[in-house]
């Protein structure tokens, strides 16, 4: 692939992105009245968790099958699974519509399996039906023969999830289990008179309510740690409070997509209190696109044990209007895991852009004049070009690099004003032509997230087709984590996804893996298909310039960053494991081809 390969690395996240914060004032102190304590209650939200009466309710999504058994923790029922596909193969209850982002959940489940190995790990897991989000609440390690409960309180960073199931870890399986007791509670509240006064709503707030009054909808945790409400607040019934943070990214979440515009001033304002650590320390107000590469944090300096104000006027730059989250954190290199609590949180507009020219589409920018075949299109981008002669026409796919295009700020002359990224893109263009001069744009395929013919995924990249017996097989990439396929009837589709994953890694063999198929820093992407004259197909992925840790660092010369596996017959099934190539100065961008009895491979060399 061309230009746009290396996943993103949420953190660490480098010195360069840091911005000067325009100092600024401007806290609201008017009050109004808000809610006194509220009584509680636990409701629970699993029908049948603990088996007494059968297994009604449960169900196995993602693979195996479902029976009761009489192994139980207490009482006399509980669930077994057997006949496992997959590591996700377990017990699953329906939480549909049952959880949310601003509340607080108590898990709690037992788990138990016999035979080898002596033990083994285990996850109590949340996921979406299309497991395009899946997250694990809490995991324990197992003994062979004997009961292990799991508890944990946790707030789900989404409101969509579908599923809580039982599961091993990724890159292991256990033959079959059963589980006893699981219970899942909410705890709901009540108001009362309202006694204790509260800020008023701070208009043209672009956040989620940052007082906190009787929930905090809208505040996720994405990074690690459990938020919760406290009545240790700065004004009002409660604040927000973060526990258990396991990076200095772990804080209080919200969604700033599509918010800010460049050239707009805002003043950004909150109170924030810890209790525990050094007498003063820093906590910075992030901006961060989804990928989080090219941040920009507004950091200050509070004092342990009080309430501190934070107040910054700022004027966004180019880069804002990409941003997607805005969180509280500890600076990155700082190892700042303690607790703290924020209140009257708010992020408003005090002032529009100026005035400019308009720019409206990337015609504007390049055209192709009239009797220029080269380049082949010159009114959008198209990275990573694969080709396919179907049927006597010739067909081009590429990745649709005008959608981040699209994405990224611009001048006003449409030409760009910072590094892009790649996190946009979801679809992969097409076009075609019989005689080389004349092409046709048939526009973009969608392939990944809502809409595209494999919304698991988060992105598509550099693809490569094929065709097999009137089939077109058009393999992608999700980034640099994987490598996936899509078949159509047509090389215009439509499009289908055969395998709801990944054929890299998903369906590689957990021992190849285990065994370091795939060393640190590989990049699982940039797939390139052949057939070879005897029917058998080959699939081609990876790159990175350099792979592996400690000791066992392969160095750019020699990187050995890149695999051929077979394919069976239907072309979407790996036959056998992967076999490294050792490609001198390897860095993407596989390629292969045949001519003459010898087989050619091409690629692209690291910078």
């Amino acid at each position: 692939m061309s230009h746009h390969k290396k996943p993103p690395t949420p953190s660490p996240r480098p010195a360069l992105r840091r911005l000067g914060a325009l100092a600024g004032v401007g806290a609201l102190v008017l009050s109004a009245l808000a809610t006194s304590p509220a009584t509680a209650a636990t409701t629970e939200l699993l029908s049948n968790g603990t088996f007494e009466g059968g297994i009604a309710g449960w169900s196995a999504p993602f693979g195996g099958t479902l029976a009761a058994s009489s192994d139980a923790r207490t009482g006399t029922g509980a669930i077994q699974i057997s006949g496992r596909t997959g590591f996700q193969s377990g017990p699953a209850a329906t939480v549909t519509g049952q959880l949310k982002t601003d509340r607080s959940y108590d898990l709690s489940l037992s788990i138990k399996y016999t035979g080898t190995p002596a033990t083994h790990n285990v996850n109590v897991t949340l996921c979406t039906a299309s497991r395009s989000a899946c997250a694990p609440v809490v995991g324990g390690t197992a003994t062979s023969g004997e009961w292990l409960t799991l508890t944990k309180t946790f707030t789900p960073a989404v409101d969509t999830y579908d599923y809580l199931f039982v599961e091993t870890p990724w890159d292991t399986t256990v033959a079959s289990f059963v589980v006893d007791d699981a219970s899942l509670t909410v705890q709901s509240t009540t108001p009362t008179t309202p006694t204790v006064p509260e800020v008023p709503v701070v208009p043209g707030n672009l956040l989620p309510d940052g007082r906190f009054v009787d929930g905090f909808t809208g505040w996720q945790a994405p990074r690690g740690g459990t938020l919760a409400l406290t009545t240790d607040a700065a004004s009002g019934l409660n604040a927000l409070k973060v526990t258990g943070r396991t990076n200095t990214q772990s804080g209080p979440f919200a969604s700033v997509t599509g918010k800010l515009e460049a050239g707009a001033g805002y003043r950004l304002s909150a109170k924030l209190k810890y209790t525990e650590g050094p007498d003063t320390q820093q906590f910075n107000f992030t901006f961060c696109p989804a990928n989080f590469n090219g941040c920009d944090d507004r950091g200050q300096s509070f004092t342990k044990g009080e309430w501190g104000s934070f107040s910054k006027d700022f004027v966004a730059d180019q880069r804002h209007p990409g941003m997607d989250w805005l969180f509280v954190e500890t600076p990155w290199n700082s190892n700042a895991l303690q607790d703290f609590q924020v209140d009257e949180i708010s992020l408003v507009k005090i002032s529009d852009a100026p005035a400019g020219p308009g720019f409206t589409s990337l015609e504007k920018v390049q055209t192709k004049p009239i009797g220029d075949h080269n380049p082949l299109v010159g009114h959008k981008f198209g990275a990573d070009p694969h080709h396919l002669i179907y049927n006597g026409r010739l067909y081009i796919y590429s990745t649709n690099d005008t959608q981040q295009y699209e994405a990224n700020s611009k001048d006003a002359n449409g030409l760009p004003t910072a590094s892009n990224g790649y996190g946009a893109i979801t679809t992969l263009n097409v076009m075609s032509t019989t005689d080389m001069v004349n092409w046709v744009d048939h526009g973009s395929v969608p392939i990944a997230r809502e809409g595209g013919a494999a919304p698991w995924a988060r992105n598509s990249w550099a693809p490569a087709a094929i065709e097999k017996d009137g089939k077109v097989y058009l393999y992608f990439c999700d980034s640099g984590t994987g490598t996936a396929v899509v078949v159509g009837g047509s090389p215009l589709g439509p499009w289908t996804d055969p395998l709801g994953k990944k054929i890299i890694p998903d369906t590689v063999s957990r021992d190849y893996v285990n065994n370091g198929g795939f060393p640190a820093g590989m990049w699982l992407f940039d797939p390139e298909v052949f057939i070879d004259d005897d029917g058998q197909a080959y699939l081609y992925f990876g790159g990175n310039s350099q792979i592996g840790s400690g000791a066992n660092v392969q160095g750019p010369q020699n990187p050995k960053s890149t695999r051929v596996v077979k394919l069976k017959d239907d072309m979407v099934t790996l036959d056998g494991d992967p076999v490294e190539i050792d490609g001198p100065g390897m860095f993407e961008a596989s390629s292969i081809f045949k001519r003459d009895g010898k087989y050619y491979y091409s690629y692209s060399s690291n910078f």
